[in-house]
């Protein structure tokens, strides 16, 4: 009968769970437990890497990282090193098992790891793997991925890194990254370059110059939260604690008259006060 195999590597002290969703399939691998993998694998992103030139040729990109009759593949705590030349794509098990045209190919998960696991995929595997990924998006808008708040367990969880960090969770759970990880977050070229030409505009290298330069010199977000953020900061550090809500509209209005703005700027700097407040 065909099935879906688990392999268990011996756990080192060297190595940790990056995440949950390692320590998950630790646990399930330690078990024997197959269909337990195959429920983690079917809720969250699964990286492969293929060569750079291969994937701007165009076709199926996952396809393309095949080694001896296996399709490798890696889940978000197991990600590699960006190397050049290489670049990472995004799949999910269940896209994997609606593309899968070989039975004698397999999916190797993590490989050289504790949680390496080695799947047959025939067809009876494919309709469990498109059946446990159906219960996982269940609730899910269609179109769209599971979310998950993706934490790494050895990066910062505590103090004023991991706060300033954790302004921006929100973005990195709908990116599918890891909200606390100072790393590289690359892990889906094709993502990537798409959100660039249709969100930016960005084609080339030096389009991407020109817009990182902006985003470096605050050039590219409204002007009136800057400002009335800046008026804040100073009066913080001006009075080394932070100033009540009457001072800052008071100052902020003050700072405009000093300047000359029209009055117009001024109710949409109460306006942006007003939703910061909120």
């Amino acid at each position: 009968m065909s099935t879906s195999r688990a392999r268990a590597k011996t756990v080192t002290r060297s190595w940790q769970p990056v995440t949950e969703v390692e320590r998950e399939l630790m646990e399930a691998v330690g078990r024997g437990d197959s269909k337990g993998c195959l429920r983690v694998l079917a809720g969250v992103d699964l990286v492969g890497y293929v060569a750079k030139d291969q994937v701007d040729a165009g076709g199926d990109a996952p396809w393309r990282s095949i080694s001896s009759g296996c399709l490798i593949v890696r889940t978000v705590g197991e990600r590699l090193p960006r190397r050049p030349g290489i670049v990472a794509v995004r799949t999910s098990l269940d896209t994997l098992a609606r593309s899968w045209a070989d039975p004698r190919l397999s999916l190797l998960v993590n490989p050289g790891t504790p949680v390496e696991m080695y799947l047959t995929a025939r067809p009876r595997d494919l309709m469990r793997w498109k059946r446990l990924s159906k219960k996982a998006v269940r609730g899910t808008p269609k179109n769209e991925r599971p979310m998950r708040l993706l934490t790494k367990a050895t990066g910062p969880l505590n103090g004023p890194l991991a706060h300033g960090l954790g302004c921006g969770a929100l973005l990195a759970v709908t990116n599918g990254v890891l909200w606390n990880d100072l790393d590289d977050v690359y892990d889906d070229y094709e993502q990537d370059r798409r959100l660039l030409r249709d969100l930016w505009g960005t084609t080339t290298a030096r389009d991407w110059q020109e817009q990182m330069d902006t985003l470096l010199a605050a050039e590219n977000s409204p002007a009136e939260p800057e400002f009335a953020l800046r008026v804040r900061q100073r009066l913080t550090r001006a009075w080394r604690v932070a100033p009540t809500h009457d001072d800052w509209r008071r100052a902020c209005a003050e700072a405009l008259d000093e300047l000359s703005a029209p009055p117009s700027a001024g109710v949409e700097i109460q306006r942006v006060i007003e939703r910061i407040l909120a």
